[in-house]
């Protein structure tokens, strides 16, 4: 089964963040894998279940799911996997 992309987790913005993803993207073994542009973020209130099961507190987890979803879909129906 051929690898579809990768998808970048628990991101936050942080400089140490975007050099270590620098640094692993200009790795050899990774330059034939296609990554994701879409990526998820990170949620405290879904990892320590702070909020229970109130939907809005995961509103961003959502968008997230939704985004990388699209984009899968997007590359299936265009064959780029």
């Amino acid at each position: 089964m051929k690898c579809i992309g990768l998808v970048y987790t628990m991101v936050t913005s942080s400089v140490k963040q975007e050099k270590l993803k620098t640094n692993f993207e200009n790795k050899k073994a990774v330059n034939d894998i296609d990554i994701f542009s879409s990526k998820t973020s990170v949620v405290n209130n879904i990892q320590y279940g702070v909020a229970g099961s109130i939907p809005t507190k995961y509103l961003a987890s959502r968008e997230d799911i939704e985004a990388i979803s699209l984009e899968l879909l997007e590359r299936l129906e265009g064959n780029n996997v």
